[in-house]
């Protein structure tokens, strides 16, 4: 018997061709996002549905050997799940003890194991019979949202799912749905530079050392002279860290466009008025530890000084625990920054940290970056495709 698949633009009307086509007792095998009609993150999503059409008076008559010893296996007990569960909590245990000895690199992913140990015990030990509501809230916790959000969005999604009497695969596949659906209405994006000859002209990046404010930078300088034809300039005012000038330098010259370095606010003044005629200036910033009280202030006062508005926007990675993005928002907050880039999303395991950054900065999303390679690596930001990148249903 061939699988079969339906693609539709929600999940409900997807399920709604299943029982179209194949019956009311369709088996559903399972269900995923697709893109069509454009490349990469800018194509449409589509709902996929795959299954098979169910003969129930064939399956009573000659039942297969597999549903016969199913039907014939005793039912799961409590100690079943607690020697299955036992095992991962030893693992967990030893892997915590292994952590005090270990170099930063090695300690960061050995954390990331014991999360996902930590929420593959909880799966097991929660149980099916939970419900959907609370699978979908563990995955959620899961993938790095706190629990008050993760309960938040699960009880906007079963408000919504609505009087409708569903049950089984298909609920869980609409709740699914729903989920990610509230997911977005607590999302907002700005996916756009500064429009020519508009106000601020100046955009200015900032944030933590390491989440790739250079190479973003020139990802939309890119976008900018060589797609849209303006007349950029690169600015830098990273003079701290060794290589940084040259490595924007390089950048600069492989597009095209100039590049001035500004150690101070009064230079970057100059140099602003030196390029009066260009349409955007793409300032880069040194990177400070979150850990230094006071680190900012000469860049917020530099940043004062430029003569012109500076749109500030916030760069940050999208795999983050919770107390580190309160802690950045806390540090940059004095820079009153009006967006947010996301980078190395190919590099996070889970994309809950974009969500709880957004909702607990309120900040608007302008792009997402998902690799190192210059410009193609970058994408306007979408409420869409964030909500399934947290849920799990997009590829980062």
């Amino acid at each position: 018997m061939q699988v079969e698949r339906f693609q539709a633009r929600t999940m409900k009307e997807a399920l709604a061709l299943v029982k179209q086509q194949l019956g009311e007792n369709a088996v559903v095998l399972g269900t995923r996002t697709v893109r069509a009609g454009g490349l990469g993150l800018l194509g449409e999503r589509m709902y996929e549905v795959s299954a098979l059409p169910w003969d129930s008076a064939d399956a009573a008559r000659d039942p297969s050997p597999a549903a016969a010893q199913a039907a014939s296996e005793p039912a799961i007990t409590v100690d079943d799940i607690e020697r299955a569960v036992a095992p991962l909590r030893q693992e967990v245990l030893s892997l915590r003890a292994q952590l005090r000895g270990m170099s930063d690199p090695l300690r960061r992913d050995l954390r990331r194991t014991i999360e996902e140990l930590r929420a593959t015990f909880g799966a097991v030990s929660g149980g099916a019979a939970r419900g959907p509501d609370a699978e979908i809230r563990r995955t959620l916790e899961a993938a790095g949202v706190g629990p008050e959000l993760a309960a938040a969005v699960v009880d906007e999604a079963r408000s919504r799912l609505g009087d409708e009497p569903i049950d089984g695969v298909e609920e869980r596949a609409v709740l699914l749905t729903m989920a990610e659906q509230a997911i977005g209405r607590r999302l907002s994006v700005r996916a756009e530079l500064p429009a020519a000859g508009s106000r601020p002209r100046a955009v200015a990046l900032v944030g933590p050392t390491g989440v790739g404010k250079t190479t973003t930078i020139a990802k939309l300088a890119s976008l900018a002279a060589l797609v849209d034809g303006r007349a950029v300039v690169l600015a830098t005012m990273d003079t701290y860290r060794v290589g940084a000038v040259e490595q924007l330098r390089r950048y600069a010259t492989l597009i095209g466009v100039p590049l001035v370095v500004a150690a101070d606010g009064k230079a970057l003044r100059l140099a602003l008025q030196e390029h009066a005629e260009a349409e955007m200036v793409l300032i880069d910033t040194p990177g400070r530890s979150w850990a230094q009280p006071g680190a900012l202030d000469g860049l917020a006062g530099a940043l004062a000084q430029a003569g012109e508005p500076v749109q500030v926007q916030l760069v940050v990675p999208a795999a983050m625990r919770i107390a580190e993005i309160d802690a950045v928002l806390r540090h940059y907050e004095g820079l009153k920054p009006e967006r947010l880039i996301v980078t190395k999303a190919d590099e996070a395991v889970h994309g809950g940290s974009v969500l709880e950054c957004c909702v607990r900065s309120g900040l608007p999303v302008s792009f997402v970056c998902n690799g190192q390679r210059v410009p193609e690596d970058i994408a306007p930001a979408s409420t869409s495709w964030i909500a399934g990148f947290v849920m799990g249903r997009e590829e980062n």
